[in-house]
């Protein structure tokens, strides 16, 4: 089913935000 595949979706998408407000996080510091 595509439910797999929208969980993928949501993974990948909360994680590039994740990485992307670390990555601020680090450049503020």
């Amino acid at each position: 089913m595509a439910l797999g595949y929208h969980v993928s979706l949501i993974m990948g998408v909360a994680f590039e935000t994740q990485a992307a407000y670390l990555m601020e996080k680090r450049v503020d510091v």
